[in-house]
């Protein structure tokens, strides 16, 4: 009986485990479909759990929205960049040397007839914050 009873509850904590990762996942899609709200609650319940609390993953999930409402925002927003960086900072306390240099990277621009730049590549993460940032307060 006691087997039994030890088998259901590690099968339980098993499923809720799975179930977190599975949030972290609806989070990620939600955000690439645009749906910001949808995608928030899904990371910040990811957040909030024991199983993904420490998952860097999670926390530049959050950077990430922050940054995409401050980018659609005209950058006037400067509260949404402030948010972003408080994200990333603590994805880079959680992650590991190669996720790091990952937050990190710097996007790739090329100037527009604008006399702006256009990103077309690289980081997505504090790399592209740091980039906004400098580029509207010159």
């Amino acid at each position: 009986m006691k087997k039994l009873f030890f088998t259901t509850l590690l099968s339980l904590l098993v499923v809720g485990t799975f179930a977190q990762k599975k949030a972290l996942r609806k989070a990620n899609k939600a955000f690439k479909k645009g749906y910001i709200e949808e995608a928030v609650s899904f990371a910040k319940q990811a957040a909030e759990h024991e199983d993904t609390k420490d998952n860097p993953d999670v926390y530049i999930l959050l950077g990430k929205i922050n940054l995409k409402e401050y980018i659609d925002g005209n950058f006037m927003q400067i509260s949404y960049a402030a948010e972003s960086l408080d994200w990333f900072q603590k994805a880079l306390e959680l992650a590991d040397d190669k996720k790091k240099e990952e937050i990190k990277e710097a996007p790739v621009a090329i100037p527009d007839e604008e006399g702006t730049s256009k990103i077309i590549g690289g980081g997505e993460a504090l790399g592209l914050l740091e980039h906004h940032l400098v580029t509207e307060s010159n």
